[in-house]
């Protein structure tokens, strides 16, 4: 059973979850979870680390997963590192993309 953040409820702080959580209101913070889902009313403003990310709401701040589903009514600013995604027509996305490598290859690729 996923935790819910229903749309008439805002936090302001980081958010740490076991299993799926899913956001219809807003949240100004980091957020870990297993599985995320922001609705299409939702909002998220901060750094995510997530298995898998799903969104069809609005998303500022840095992405890390295995993971993303952008739906077409998504808008997401961020710098995104995944191993898949999966992006929809008509979504926006504002940032730098790094998909298929692993954290550890995206990190060793990034040594001089």
């Amino acid at each position: 059973m996923a935790s819910i953040i229903e749309s008439n409820l805002t936090i302001d702080g980081n958010l740490k979850c076991d299993g799926d959580l899913v956001i219809n209101g807003r949240v100004h913070g980091d957020v870990t979870a297993k599985n995320l889902t922001v609705s299409d009313n939702g909002s998220l403003q901060g750094n995510i680390y997530a298995t898998i990310v799903e969104s069809n709401g609005t998303i500022a701040g840095n992405i890390t997963a295995t993971a993303i589903n952008l739906g077409e009514n998504s808008n997401t600013h961020a710098s995104v590192k995944v191993k898949e995604a999966n992006i929809k027509d008509g979504a926006l996305v504002v940032g730098q993309l790094k998909i298929g490598l692993t954290m550890s290859q995206s990190t060793k690729a990034q040594k001089p």
